[in-house]
């Protein structure tokens, strides 16, 4: 019985370590802000009223997908992309690593 537990222990282990080695890549149409929730559908990006488009995504920084509601109404740095109509599509909450990283877009 103990030896089940170690192996599934160690199982455990590496593949929580496999999952915080992911890199995650980001197209290149993102663009970096402050973001923070207002009322849904609504979101501040730089201050300014924004709206989420209806099926946005949210990924928190273990890239699982977040409801709006979640996350409260703290500032956080952000790589989003806007859909054809130019609401907010695709949202990637930053770790400390990824907003170390260089990008090409920064919202004014």
């Amino acid at each position: 019985m103990w030896l089940q537990r170690l192996f599934a222990l160690i199982g455990f282990a590496a593949v929580s370590i496999t999952a915080q080695a992911i890199e995650r890549s980001f197209p290149p149409n993102a663009i970096r802000a402050v973001m923070s929730i207002a009322s849904h559908p609504h979101v501040m990006i730089n201050g300014k009223s924004r709206q989420l488009s209806a099926g946005a995504r949210i990924r928190n920084t273990d890239n699982l997908i977040v409801m709006s509601s979640y996350l409260g109404n703290k500032n956080m740095l952000v790589n989003f992309t806007e859909d054809l109509n130019g609401n907010v599509q695709d949202v990637w909450i930053l770790t400390s690593a990824e907003a170390k990283a260089p990008i090409q877009n920064i919202a004014k």
